[in-house]
């Protein structure tokens, strides 16, 4: 298993209803074991559909999955998985964004579910225990303002390019340090709603020190072995040795 993991990057062998997921660090549903292509009545008109959507938004490539009263009626792969021409298939895997969201969500239910954490904590002393100081500018911010984006924190603090993205075992910490850095309060926390991926950067740190164990060892050993979620992975490393689909341009 890979430390080196860029936060709440979560790779999954995409299991996508033809509504495409996306976001901007990674994964959902996964198939437990290597998947072949699955036809039906209705495969030509979901060929159709994708061809038309990726040829309108530019997809290099994507898997679809459609589920119709819990059975698989379609099942396949289209185009490209990177710039060597590598066709994507059912079991490409992917960094889906944002979806990993809910998997961070539940990690975190199931601590408050084991007595080990509460959603009214105070999330200050989690960063303080990370940077060594303390912070004002977090002060009154809760586990539960985090999880619903009621923490005040702005969307832009999350944005990719915001704070550097440094590889390594100490990537969360050093995520968590350049978030607090650069972080400045403008208008108290529980009031207002804005989305913002630093919320759930730092509930994953949030998620390690309860845990005692790495984010990314958490989500193997409580959430994806659990579920059978055997082509899944807590890091883009990890996925790069099953064949991670890379950004490229069709």
């Amino acid at each position: 298993m890979s430390r080196q993991h860029p936060l709440l990057r979560l790779v999954a062998c995409s299991v996508v209803a033809v509504a495409f997921l996306s976001g901007c660090f990674s994964t959902v549903v996964a198939s437990p074991a290597a998947a072949d292509d699955i036809r039906s009545a209705v495969s030509p008109s979901i060929d159709a559909f994708v061809a038309q959507r990726m040829e309108a938004r530019g997809t290099p490539g994507v898997s679809v999955a459609v589920v119709r009263a819990g059975r698989t009626i379609h099942l396949a792969g289209y185009g490209r998985a990177d710039s060597s021409g590598r066709s994507v298939t059912p079991d490409t895997k992917f960094l889906l964004g944002s979806v990993s969201k809910p998997f961070t969500a539940a990690a975190l239910s199931q601590l408050v579910a084991d007595g080990r954490l509460s959603l009214d904590e105070p999330v200050e002393p989690y960063v303080e225990a990370v940077v060594g100081h303390e912070l004002p500018d977090f002060d009154g911010i809760t586990v539960g303002q985090l999880l619903d984006h009621t923490s005040g924190l702005p969307n832009a603090l999350g944005l990719p390019g915001s704070v550097p993205v440094r590889p390594g075992a100490d990537a969360l910490r050093w995520r968590i340090a350049d978030l607090a850095v650069a972080h400045r309060r403008d208008r108290p926390p529980g009031h207002d709603y804005e989305y913002s991926n630093a919320n759930y950067i730092l509930l994953a740190s949030v998620i390690e020190q309860v845990s005692g164990v790495p984010f990314d060892e958490y989500v193997y050993g409580r959430l994806f072995e659990p579920l059978g979620m055997t082509s899944s992975f807590a890091s883009d490393a990890d996925g790069r040795t099953e064949g991670l689909a890379t950004g490229h341009e069709s």
